[in-house]
């Protein structure tokens, strides 16, 4: 790959560590989503409480299962991470379309 002047190569490491940066971010997505099956409910009630946190819509589907968890402690963390989940979306989707009502 050539560049033509300075900038592009700038760009492209910039570009390069941007994608990175989205692998290392789905890596750890991925480990986080894993513990939710921890034996100890305290991690799992912590792990819906980071993805509640992240709000990233990834994590949705772990997030609900959790309210079918047999510790109360953990269906609380994932109704209060529904509500940041769907927070998030809603400003989100404000921002797509700021003119329209949802």
């Amino acid at each position: 790959m050539g560049f033509a002047s300075l900038s592009d190569m700038s760009m492209a490491s910039s570009r390069e560590e941007r994608e990175k940066a989205k692998q290392l971010y789905q890596e750890l997505l991925a480990d986080i989503k894993n513990m939710a099956d921890d034996k100890a409910a305290e991690v799992r009630a912590a792990v819906i409480t980071v993805l509640g946190d992240l709000a990233d819509k990834d994590g949705i589907e772990t997030v609900q299962a959790a309210l079918k968890d047999d510790d109360a402690e953990v269906r609380k963390a994932a109704v209060e991470a529904l509500g940041k989940l769907a927070a998030a979306t809603m400003k989100s989707a404000r921002l797509e379309t700021p003119n329209r009502l949802i």
